[in-house]
């Protein structure tokens, strides 16, 4: 989560009723012991451990006081055949909690339980988040960050054991939250609660496969009850090109109305846009001069255009005012004093320089695809935790929180999916609100995200030597992370940079006269980053007495290889769109000419029209007197693929990969006499 405002609506529940958790879903007892027949031991031997049961309570109930507590309830056996592999699953793992209710796990050996810990057997560590467990489902480029976790261990597992964890927790109070119920092991039945005092309702979707969550009204106990139940729920693999955790089957919910105080609904699209204006529109004298000092700064000339005005603000805000999500500088004059400011404090004084410079915009909030899929005909604000603004005359975006990302190319992870446009509407009574309505952020272009390689080669026949120069340029989300830091790199890194764009990931290929051009965050979306040099390698050639086989596929580099998948569960998902270009000239030894192009001449799309093609590997080549010139485009104008499509997307994928690894063309010695061109 990056900027998120905190508006909280619970004080909306405060309602003096107490009534008692269900005592039958918050069970503080283990079940009986869980039952294992001899071929469900034989269909998951293999996966090292599979889950017999997992389940979840979130119980939201008034305590004594009238205020809300929220209570969940995790519970799960598990048996294990690997314990090496399966080790991490004898640890339970959890953050900082307000109160354990209930913490015990037991571990069951041959249908007798031979230990059981529970609070007294607690251990305390600090741990770096790429550390955590393979159950937290934690992304797998996590900073190096440490934390402080709590856990319980049992000292020693064995082939064939069954270990069940039960928690009961209390946990700080939210209105949304997903629930998901899906990991790469496979699972014998999954189960889901949500219970909620009566007066307060909710809405609940399910997805990607899992069934409709049931309601259920238990007037005697003054409980509403949603309820998802499942069996044999397939594993969820880390497949490659996929956004794992955006596709794991999981539950949402929001909590919506309290019929003790109406019926009108909340926590909406609408209701969220009046909050965010509320919390953003608000200005002190003290802010308002600070405003005023900070436009007089920036020195923005009257007559300069939308475009120059959006792009010095942010170039100014982004420079001189830090990003701290932990800060609580939401106000302009305590952010121009500190050079800090929060999500909502930083999203504040985006909103009020573009007021302040007549510059018409609206407010976008999304997700981030890679971890939550936003799905539009969910009126809940449950995964907006992206801000984004949008300036309809420029049709073009702008991040107040992702410093690398400018006008023209907005965070890529917020590109390519429905969000929510936020317009601001003046009302009736003189007062202003945010309108909400759901659109797309469209992905750029392929043309917009590029790769161009260009080598120029002599090929000596005596030696088999390949000498000349290399051309790299990236341009677009290919080169943010390279072009904007690239000067701040240590040598070692650059030499890093060298061996693989321009040596082509080759160790005994030799660059020298390295050059770089176009480099600076102030570059990217302007001008691409350029690399040039001398390449000289051995490597490329093999001779024999009368001909040189040329492996024309390593001037490529190397490709991505993506295993063939014959049941594929997830989806093909990509960053964005891109192409790429590659174009070799090879000057050949005079009398030495190419008998057969077809070695290397390919055409491959992820259709069988080439017309209706989104994705393709295309090589051609042609020699013209002594000059062999070899042409290698690959594009992808899809972002995303369905399960049963994969093979289209990887077949172009495996094009490219096939190609590095294999594609070579034979020149051979002949008496016809050529004309040898200069370098």
């Amino acid at each position: 989560m990056r900027i998120f405002f905190g508006i909280g609506l619970f004080f909306l529940f405060a309602c003096n009723v107490f009534a008692q958790p269900l005592t039958d879903y918050l069970s503080t007892d283990f079940e009986d012991i869980p039952a294992v027949s001899i071929i469900e031991d034989s269909l998951h031997v293999e996966e090292g451990a599979w889950y017999l049961k997992q389940k979840i309570v979130i119980d939201y109930h008034y305590n004594q006081e009238g205020s809300l507590d929220l209570w969940r309830k995790v519970y799960s056996s598990v048996k294990i055949y690997d314990t090496i592999k399966m080790a991490h699953l004898k640890k339970w793992i959890f953050p900082r909690i307000n109160q354990m209710i209930t913490i015990k796990s037991r571990l069951i050996r041959n249908g007798k339980v031979v230990q059981i810990i529970g609070k007294e057997n607690l251990k305390e560590s600090t741990n770096s988040l790429e550390d955590e467990d393979e159950n937290e489902d934690a992304e797998e480029e996590l900073p190096v960050t440490k934390r402080h976790i709590t856990y319980l261990e049992f000292d020693h597992i064995e082939s064939g054991d069954i270990i069940e964890f039960l928690g009961i927790l209390s946990v700080p109070t939210v209105e949304y939250d997903r629930i998901t119920l899906q990991n790469p092991l496979f699972c014998r039945e999954m189960s889901c609660t949500l219970i909620l005092p009566g007066n307060l309702d909710a809405d609940v979707r399910t997805y990607h496969g899992l069934p409709l969550a049931k309601d259920t009204i238990l007037i005697e106990q003054n409980k509403r009850c949603y309820y998802c139940n499942t069996f044999n729920i397939a594993a969820a693999p880390k497949e490659p090109v996929t956004f794992y955790n955006a596709n794991l089957a999981c539950m949402d919910y929001v909590i919506n109305r309290n019929y003790a105080r109406g019926r009108a609904r909340f926590n909406s699209f609408a209701t969220y846009g009046q909050q965010l204006y509320t919390a953003l529109s608000a200005l002190s004298s003290g802010d308002k001069r600070a405003l005023q000092n900070l436009v007089r700064k920036m020195n923005i000339s009257p007559k300069a255009d939308t475009r120059t005005r959006v792009m010095l603000i942010n170039s100014y805000v982004k420079k001189h005012i830090a990003y701290d999500p932990s800060s609580s500088a939401n106000r302009i004059k305590e952010i121009c004093q500190n050079k800090r400011a929060s999500g909502l404090g930083l999203t504040r004084l985006y909103f009020h320089l573009f007021l302040q410079e007549h510059i018409y915009h609206e407010i976008v909030l999304t997700s981030n695809k890679t971890q939550v899929l936003f799905d539009p005909t969910f009126d809940a604000v449950n995964h907006l935790n992206e801000l984004l603004f949008y300036f309809p005359a420029l049709d073009d975006f702008i991040s107040p929180d992702w410093l690398n990302f400018n006008l023209d190319y907005p965070p890529y992870v917020l590109t390519g999916q429905p969000s929510v446009f936020y317009e601001m509407v003046k009302q009736s009574n003189g007062n202003a609100t945010f309108v909400p309505r759901v659109l797309d952020i469209p992905a750029l272009p392929t043309s917009a995200n590029g790769d161009t390689l260009k080598i120029n080669l002599v090929l000596d026949a005596e030696s088999g030597k390949m000498s000349g120069k290399i051309y790299r340029a990236l341009w677009g989300y290919p080169a943010i992370n390279l072009q904007q830091h690239f000067d701040l790199l240590p040598p070692e890194a650059k030499e890093y940079v060298v061996e693989h764009y321009l040596a082509l990931g080759n160790e005994n290929t030799i660059i020298t006269r390295e050059q770089f051009e176009n480099t600076g965050r102030e570059m990217f979306g302007s001008k691409p980053m350029v690399m040039r040099g001398d390449i000289a390698s051995f490597d490329f050639t093999k001779l024999y007495e009368d001909s040189i086989v040329i492996k024309i596929g390593q001037l490529i580099g190397e490709q991505a290889n993506i295993p063939a998948s014959k049941d594929r569960k997830m989806p093909v998902q990509l960053n964005y769109l891109e192409h790429y270009e590659r174009t070799f000239n090879i000057i050949l030894p005079e009398k030495y000419k190419v008998i057969d192009f077809s070695q290397i001449q390919k055409a491959v799309y992820d259709n069988d029209d080439s017309k209706q093609a989104t994705a393709a590997f295309i090589v051609t080549a042609k020699q013209h007197q002594n000059v062999l010139t070899i042409l290698c485009r690959e594009y992808y104008k899809k972002l995303s693929y369905e399960p049963e499509n994969f093979e289209n997307y990887r077949r172009v994928v495996e094009a490219a990969n096939t190609f590095h690894e294999k594609a070579t063309l034979t020149v051979v010695k002949t008496p016809i006499k050529t004309n040898s061109i200069g370098n």
